[in-house]
């Protein structure tokens, strides 16, 4: 009866499950025909780990799939044509992952994100592959680095770990209106990391791993401009200059240990300029001796810095 509940024109409540293989088709319509049995008419749209291998055998207890996705660039774009098969093959609706990143702590793995660029193909996938719904994969995983919610923690910054959540809401009117948003106002986004994916580990057990891609060290800049300009990313006494069109700009240069400075000017004058709220280390690593290769976000428009709420 949850208001938050979502509902089909039709009244049925929608139902996923993680990883919804681990249980057989079988024991799923069981518990469909349990809640049937109550009164609760269900739209069943299970999650897998790699739906298409799951397809045929749920395809008669499902109004749709769903995966669970891969935070790198690579799988993000090969998820372009998954609606369509579920589409025309199927005959069911799609809902595409959107997945930010993931660094996974308590494994000691990582998948490389490539900075923003795993979310933005994700949600180019969606648009574009023409998905009928869209899961963020996640709001609020903090042990898997994937949250969209801002995040920062009690050493840091609160004008930090707020880019995914910013940006999400461009690409989200996207989606849903089918019409790119206009760019009205210029905004300087981040994302890099405190330390190198080589960085040292000395109170960890071992090294973190990456997963299923090749490891980045970058520093970025994305850009939305509303005219062209000249993108500059200034570090450790050197600055990285690009000119960028009107629209949007990924401007990346090397790690490099420091406290980046990003800045958008126009003829000459400087529009926004944006310290990168935290600081870089070198290949010694972080104070702690634990690696953290969680890719950090900020956001800013000539307006301010964007910041995280500390009212409870």
């Amino acid at each position: 009866s949850s208001p938050a509940a979502y509902r089909l024109a039709d009244g049925r409540l929608v139902v996923t499950a993680f990883n919804a293989s681990l249980n057989p088709p079988s024991w799923w319509a069981s518990v469909i025909s349990q809640l049937n049995a109550q009164g609760i008419n269900v739209a069943f749209v299970p999650t897998f780990l790699g739906w298409s291998a799951q397809a045929s055998a749920f395809a008669s207890i499902s109004y749709g799939f769903s995966d669970w996705g891969t935070a790198t660039p690579a799988a993000s774009s090969a998820m372009q044509g998954d609606a369509a098969i579920a589409h025309n093959t199927y005959g069911k609706i799609y809902m595409m992952p959107v997945n930010p990143q993931q660094f996974r702590p308590k494994t000691f793995m990582y998948w490389e994100a490539g900075n923003s660029a795993a979310f933005r193909d994700a949600w180019m996938s969606s648009i574009q592959g023409g998905a009928d719904w869209v899961q963020l994969v996640t709001w609020s995983d903090f042990s898997e680095s994937s949250e969209v919610e801002p995040f920062t923690d009690a050493t840091l910054s609160n004008s930090i770990g707020t880019g995914y959540y910013d940006l999400n809401a461009y690409y989200a009117a996207w989606f849903l209106t089918g019409q790119q948003p206009s760019i009205t106002h210029d905004v300087l986004y981040y994302f890099y990391r405190r330390e190198s994916t080589s960085a040292a580990s000395s109170a960890q057990s071992q090294p973190d791993n990456i997963t299923a891609s090749s490891a980045e060290n970058d520093i970025e800049l994305l850009a939305f401009l509303t005219a062209p300009g000249v993108l500059q990313i200034t570090i450790g006494g050197q600055t990285y200059t690009q000119n960028a069109p009107a629209g949007i700009t990924s401007f990346k240069v090397p790690l490099q240990p420091g406290v980046p400075v990003f800045t958008l000017s126009r003829n000459g004058a400087e529009v926004i300029s944006l310290q990168g709220g935290i600081q870089i280390y070198g290949e010694g690593g972080i104070p702690s001796g634990a690696q953290d290769l969680t890719y950090w976000t900020g956001s800013a428009s000539q307006s301010g810095v964007c910041t995280l709420s500390t009212q409870p």
